[in-house]
């Protein structure tokens, strides 16, 4: 079933609206400043839409991935695959949904917006599946963890 593309992007641009109805299939979710919605093209992947003006989540989070992806800190997070040229589309790869009973006790330090939704599991390892919204660039990669409070 094709998904309905966010009006603030698409207005009346028909090319526009009917290529994303068939690439993005049904939405997952829906944040502040994004839309997530599963891939009609491959259901390993997930477009994340921004809906907001000036939020550059998407962006936060491809650099955030860029940074993470050679290093150990790659396990904590969701892989990004792609980004739109101006940002306003992220492909990542799916992350099932984690059991409240999966989560970690403890989670680095950087990671701030600790809600169930925003993780997943990834080969059996809990993975931050919306960091978009970080403290990478204030407190850097660090070891530190601290105590989730899911």
């Amino acid at each position: 079933m094709a998904a309905e593309a966010p009006t603030l992007f698409f207005n009346d641009n028909t090319i526009a609206r009917d290529f994303f109805s068939l690439c993005a299939g049904k939405l997952l979710g829906k944040g502040v400043g994004r839309e997530v919605y599963r891939s009609n093209i491959d259901s390993n992947q997930v477009f994340k839409v921004e809906t907001s003006s000036c939020s550059f989540q998407n962006i936060l989070e491809w650099e955030a991935w860029d940074a993470v992806k050679s290093t150990w800190y790659a396990k904590w997070f969701a892989p990004c695959l792609s980004i739109s040229p101006c940002g306003t589309v992220l492909l990542q790869q799916y992350v099932p949904d984690i059991e409240i009973k999966d989560l970690p006790e403890d989670v680095p330090a950087f990671f701030t917006d600790l809600k169930q939704k925003n993780w997943g599991i990834l080969n059996g390892q809990p993975v931050c599946r919306d960091y978009g919204r970080t403290l990478l660039m204030d407190r850097s990669l660090t070891r530190k963890t601290r105590k989730a409070d899911w």
